[in-house]
């Protein structure tokens, strides 16, 4: 059955409610055509009836987005990811390297969506956190052509330091740990670039009409 009230026994006083007793979808509509869907599991679907997660959103022939607006000089529009160790009943601190928000996307392939994003940026806990100490780092991920392992390229840590093919950036610009890192500086202008770099171990340096100068072994 379905019920529609006002609960005034429930543990939120005075609590409106739409209630589907049955083991199937609860369905909102407009102008003759279902809008969105609620499944038995609690899934939303907007623009689908087949929601496979909490919030799934479909569109077609149109951009799926949607719009954060904040009307303040004093407030900002947020889009928060929130990470806790345990339950939602019992939660307990992240720890350091946890997942803190994932931003991914995907293309569809030949048979279907695969189950995890090819490109991503991902924030992290650095720490283990506690209420004084929550220190965060974030990485830029992709996947290589002919390939579906996605794999990190860029890592911003928790002192501001930028690593490019390292996890472990010891100045505030490092490039690569491998057997060869390359670092171009190029320029098609009139001007040239004057660029002080500190090098080393095998290093490439190429130059495009760009005036270099470095230090280093």
């Amino acid at each position: 059955g379905l019920m529609i009230g006002l609960s005034v026994t429930n543990a939120v006083a005075n609590s409106a409610f739409i209630w589907n007793y049955e083991n199937g979808p609860l369905r909102f509509g407009t102008n003759n055509v279902e809008r969105m869907t609620i499944d038995s599991a609690g899934n939303i679907g907007i623009g689908t009836t087949t929601p496979d997660r909490p919030l799934m959103i479909a569109v077609t022939d149109a951009s799926a987005s949607f719009s954060l607006d904040t009307y303040d000089d004093l407030a900002d529009s947020t889009f928060l990811g929130r990470r806790a160790q345990g339950t939602g009943a019992a939660p307990s601190a992240a720890l350091a390297n946890d997942t803190l928000l994932t931003i991914g996307a995907v293309g569809y392939g030949a048979t279907g969506f695969p189950a995890t994003s090819k490109a991503a940026i991902k924030f992290h806990a650095a720490e283990n956190w506690t209420d004084a100490a929550q220190g965060t780092y974030f990485t830029f991920n992709t996947t290589a052509i002919g390939s579906t392992i996605r794999s990190e390229r860029m890592r911003i840590d928790s002192t501001g330091n930028v690593g490019i093919g390292t996890t472990n950036a010891q100045t505030t610009f490092a490039v690569g740990t491998g057997a060869t890192s390359n670092f171009t500086v190029a320029s098609t202008g009139a001007t040239n670039i004057l660029s002080t770099l500190g090098v080393t171990g095998v290093t490439t340096l190429s130059a495009n009409n760009a005036a270099l100068s470095f230090t280093g072994t």
